[in-house]
């Protein structure tokens, strides 16, 4: 019978779960809004989720993020020196930040994060990820 849990089946479902839960611990196994998150569907995934909908347990976004975002949560600003398209459309992919259409003059890279002077190139900042 869904929607109960313990031994005897007498403890009702927390109220965020997708009509079952687990039988021996009450977690749920699924969540009624997509836009909620956790082992009880008790944690709301970040508001820079595109649709706001992110994975049950981990709360990664699931199908992208808003404009100008990037990173499992949608945490991180694309980089201001990547050329935002036409149809104002994100500057970089959602998952790791690279630029979709180009840099601004000046700047070259996957990142646009090098200056590019006179046939210099300087390296302005370093990614997130390779940094650590």
């Amino acid at each position: 019978m869904g929607g109960y849990w313990g031994d005897y089946c007498n403890l009702t479902c927390n109220s965020s779960c997708n009509r079952t839960c687990v039988q021996y611990t009450g977690l749920c196994k699924g969540c009624v809004n997509k836009s909620m998150y956790g082992l009880l569907c008790d944690r709301r995934c970040s508001s820079s989720c595109f649709m706001h909908e992110c994975e049950q347990i981990s709360g990664n976004c699931t199908k992208g993020c808003h404009n100008q975002l990037f990173g499992r949560k949608c945490e991180y600003n694309c980089s201001l020196n990547c050329l935002t398209p036409d149809n104002n459309q994100s500057r970089c992919y959602y998952i790791d930040g690279t630029c979709l259409e180009g840099c601004i003059d000046g700047f070259v890279g996957e990142f646009c994060d090098v200056h590019h002077h006179d046939g210099e190139f300087i390296l302005i900042k370093c990614r997130i990820e390779r940094c650590h």
